[in-house]
């Protein structure tokens, strides 16, 4: 009921769109005290947000296990009421690819990370859940001389590829939070938003 409350409120204050996940098991995060809540899965909260009037995106993660049933899942989550598939990392622009091709007809959009200010950022990513980067990619930009702009660099070109992918609609550039960092963080994403127009 709480989150079928959340939905009622969100589409009262006038949002046009929800973004439905499962979400990562709280072992994983900053509270391995709490309670797991799973009752609502996007597949049976996808309907209930376009049953609200919601434009409803949902996220997959091909390379993350079960990666055999990662396609119909999607399905399911279309068929329930989804819009728009955000692609977890999965190893470059020919895996996105070939799971697009298997998936349904729906718009797609690729995250692309931004490492761009310290090693203890990527290595967060690194350890991040259905994390699948191409191959060299973190090692590239913390190897280089310049970091920074290394790090801008890859996420362009990796942007790049990944908008050449049949039904990429977009990309979603996105940093580990670090604290302190934020900004830096913040900034290099703005010059690749730039660098991609």
């Amino acid at each position: 009921m709480a989150l079928e409350g959340e939905l009622a409120a969100i589409a009262d204050a006038g949002a046009v769109a929800v973004h439905c996940v499962t979400g990562d098991h709280p072992a994983l995060g900053h509270r391995p005290d709490a309670a797991p809540v799973f009752d609502l899965d996007p597949t049976r909260l996808a309907p209930l947000a376009r049953a609200a009037g919601l434009l409803v995106s949902v996220a997959e993660a091909p390379s993350g296990p079960p990666a055999a049933r990662r396609t119909a899942r999607l399905a399911e989550k279309v068929r329930g009421g989804a819009q728009v598939c955000f692609v977890n990392h999965a190893g470059g622009a020919g895996p996105v690819a070939q799971f697009g091709d298997a998936g349904p007809v729906v718009p797609y959009v690729a995250r692309v990370p931004v490492v761009v200010v310290s090693r203890r950022q990527a290595v967060e990513l690194a350890a991040s859940t259905g994390m699948g980067l191409p191959a060299g990619f973190l090692s590239g930009i913390l190897d280089a001389r310049d970091p920074v702009t290394a790090g801008i660099e890859a996420a362009v070109r990796l942007a790049g590829e990944l908008l050449a992918v049949p039904k990429m609609r977009g990309v979603d550039l996105g940093g580990v939070p670090v604290p302190g960092e934020e900004e830096a963080i913040s900034r290099a994403m703005a010059t690749v938003g730039r660098a991609l127009r």
